[in-house]
């Protein structure tokens, strides 16, 4: 998903709530269906982390890690309805949610029609929104069908 290179639009992206601003940022959140993902949806970089998320028989297995953290393994099931996982579920969707913030600004930065670019900007923060939307809400409630 991101590129590897030392990259200057790190500073530019969206950080991650602490616990105690999550109570003010889940305010009026609506519910919504789960982010668009597929087997095999993977993504790494060297600052971020890496993420994948793999079919398992009838469950959706999540793995990631962050720098300096040990590697991460849920079900997709348990992230989305186990109030305990709460705060893993924001550290994957988040992961996520910020590979496509920085994929989006580097696409952005490398069209020069400013039509197009805005086009290219708006795929990619649909899906970061959407990525942050499953990772602040509370524990049972995205639409799940």
């Amino acid at each position: 998903m991101s590129c590897d290179h030392e990259c200057t639009h790190l500073s530019k992206l969206d950080p991650m709530p602490s616990e105690a601003e999550l109570t003010l940022l889940r305010k009026g959140k609506r519910k919504r269906k789960l982010p668009e993902m597929s087997d095999g949806f993977v993504g790494e970089h060297s600052k971020l982390g890496r993420f994948s998320i793999t079919a398992c028989g009838m469950e959706t297995i999540c793995e990631w890690q962050t720098p300096g953290q040990e590697m991460r393994r849920e079900c997709l099931s348990d992230l989305n309805v186990k109030k305990e996982l709460e705060s893993s579920r924001l550290a994957f969707g988040w992961l996520i949610a910020s590979m496509f913030q920085l994929d989006g600004l580097h696409n952005v930065d490398a069209i020069p029609d400013p039509v197009e670019a805005m086009k290219a900007a708006a795929f990619f923060s649909k899906h970061k929104e959407n990525w942050q939307h499953w990772a602040l809400v509370p524990a049972g409630h995205m639409l799940l069908s």
